[in-house]
């Protein structure tokens, strides 16, 4: 039922993507939380690479704004999905910090660094759902809603990025 509507997802258009969104939104509104599992295992394979991560990433804020909205979203509703929003966060947000920090380094030795730079503005300037950071916006609304037993499960892989965001740059 999702593979069609997340297939549109990896369009390089804006209204298609927006439109397939909008849709996904609105199916996961009437189904409800008990089938975000079901979107998250689904969407996975489609959506994984390059400017996919950030589609993916918003996709996914959108529709937890919209539960929390409804009134959907009670505690340990999100527990089953925590994995892989936990996955999410944690690719978009590696992402932002290895282009702008980790591999700072390597790319300043090859003389890449500037080209690199300039594939990641390109990007950011075409999709619309690169141009914010939705990570830490979905991760405030998860962590309302996961259970207390859950929480540490939610808390050590963003230590562990942020760990590796603030370490020295060695040229």
């Amino acid at each position: 039922m999702f593979s069609k509507d997340l297939t549109f997802l990896k369009s390089r258009c804006d209204s298609v993507r927006e439109t397939a969104r909008d849709t996904l939104v609105r199916m996961m509104r009437a189904l409800g939380p008990d089938h975000l599992l079901t979107l998250m295992e689904a969407a996975e394979p489609f959506l994984q690479r390059g400017f996919q991560v950030h589609v993916y990433i918003f996709t996914v804020h959108a529709i937890l704004v919209k539960m929390v909205e409804e009134g959907q979203l009670k505690v340990g509703t999100v527990d089953p999905v925590l994995h892989h929003l936990v996955q999410v966060r944690d690719s978009s947000l590696t992402m932002q910090y290895q282009n702008n920090y980790r591999n700072i380094g390597r790319f300043a030795k090859r003389s890449c660094w500037g080209m690199q730079q300039k594939k990641m503005a390109q990007i950011v300037s075409k999709v619309q759902e690169a141009r914010g950071i939705k990570a830490y916006d979905t991760l405030n609304i998860v962590a309302k809603y996961v259970s207390q037993t859950n929480l540490l499960h939610l808390l050590i892989p963003l230590k562990e990025v942020f760990y590796f965001a603030t370490q020295p740059i060695c040229c």
